[in-house]
This record gives structure tokens, sequence and C-alpha cells, in this order.
């Protein structure tokens, strides 16, 4: 806990977690946890963002909703 403590208030890695913040603000994350899923359809990066603590069902949704996108279903 000490080495903890002197880490944190020594501001070591204040910047990287104030640029880690704005980062989460800017691609929309609200909470924890978040999952970010990155893809690229034609030449353009997209992503879905699944937020809170979901059941197995919301991850494969999001998944095929991809793929669907993707024409990677039949």
């Amino acid at each position: 806990m000490t080495a903890y403590k002197d880490c944190y208030d020594s501001g070591k890695y204040a910047n990287q977690v104030k640029q880690d913040y704005a980062d989460t603000l800017a691609a929309g994350i609200q909470g924890t946890p978040s999952f970010i899923v990155i893809y690229t359809v034609n030449g353009v990066t997209k992503h879905a963002l699944i937020e809170g603590a979901q059941p197995f069902d919301a991850f494969q949704q999001a998944i095929n909703q991809i793929l669907n996108e993707l024409g990677l279903t039949s």
C-alpha cells in the first residue's frame, strides 16, 4: 500500500490518467465495464460499444451484427 500511495502522490502518471479519461469520453464511454469492438468495413474503421456488465448474449448479438455488416454470415 505504501508503494501505491507513494506512486499516486508523486503524480508520475497523472497526464496518462487524464489522457485515458479524455479518450474514454471521446469514445462515448460513460461507465465501467465497457467494451469496444473495432472493425473495418470497406476501408472505414467503425466501433461497437458494449456498456455495463452484460450477459454473453449481448456480446454475441453485437458480434453477429458486425459479421452481418461485414457480409460474413449466411
